[in-house]
């Protein structure tokens, strides 16, 4: 069973595209704490820790331990603006992380800049896979396909093919909440987006490759926000959240459990260690 949480006081991008609500106040750690606590009480196994970028919040570390040492699988999902290379990250990463979600966007700097606004941000994903590469964390490289990266999506292929992390997800855009404002820049109603994952092979040499499109996301898992607050893709309205209140009222956590169930082989595998592939043979 599986949670988001979600940090949505700010990202370190603009991606207008992006469907993540930030409009929250700066995290109290100690009730970030505390929602996990409650997840816990509710029997998750699996947790993505994601945003925005929570490595921009030092205290990332002490939230991943506490999940980790609670016997969760550990999903960090990070730009990778704030993760730096020092002693005391890749001791974090390398004890309490057991997977790392990182974008690329494009096949170069120049596309992937068009997606998440910033040129620079290419060069930056690309030093941190050359040194994460020494933890021998199992590394997930996120790859959202819009009307603009479409056409290079088998180019950028080819270059996670080099970098061969062990998972390699690919989504479609979604119009979904705040990401749906600029929808006519990046969907694309005439199918090129449909065409382009079509078109992926579904693996990479050693990478798998996940293909996520919408329709399938929906209803999947519930979304916790760092300061409690949870919500879930609508069922009646594909493009739209449904809050469902505070993770500390009574009855919110069930109701949220009891909407979601992420089904797909893809999703179950990917939060599969090794050892319990050899329990179950």
């Amino acid at each position: 069973m599986r949670a988001i949480l979600n940090f949505e006081h700010q990202c370190t991008l603009k991606c207008d595209w992006c469907y993540v609500p930030f409009v929250r106040d700066r995290p109290d750690f100690s009730v970030t704490q505390r929602v996990l606590a409650r997840l816990l009480e509710h029997g998750i196994t699996e947790i993505t820790i994601g945003g925005g970028d929570p490595t921009s919040y030092h205290e990332w570390r002490d939230l991943a331990a506490s999940a980790k040492m609670a016997g969760l699988f550990v999903h960090l999902d990070t730009n990778g603006i704030g993760l730096r290379r020092s002693a005391s990250v890749k001791d974090a990463l390398r004890s309490y992380v057991d997977l790392l979600g990182l974008p690329i966007d494009g096949p170069d700097a120049s596309i992937h800049g068009l997606v998440r606004g910033q040129p620079r941000h290419f060069d930056i994903v690309i030093d941190r896979m050359s040194w994460l590469g020494e933890l021998g964390l199992d590394i997930k490289i996120n790859t959202v396909v819009t009307k603009v990266n479409a056409s290079t999506l088998l180019q950028t292929a080819e270059l996670v093919r080099s970098l061969a992390p062990t998972i390699w997800s690919v989504y479609e855009y979604w119009p979904l909440s705040f990401g749906g404002t600029n929808r006519e820049q990046w969907d694309d109603p005439a199918g090129s987006l449909t065409f382009a994952l079509a078109r992926l092979p579904r693996e990479l040499g050693k990478t798998r490759v996940e293909i996520n499109r919408r329709h399938v996301r929906r209803l999947t898992y519930p979304i916790v926000a760092h300061d409690g607050e949870v919500y879930i893709h609508s069922a009646s309205d594909i493009d739209r959240f449904q809050p469902l209140g505070s993770i500390f009222d009574d009855g919110v956590l069930s109701r949220a459990f009891s909407s979601c169930t992420d089904e797909r082989e893809e999703a179950r595998s990917r939060y599969t260690r090794p050892n319990d592939v050899q329990e179950a043979l």
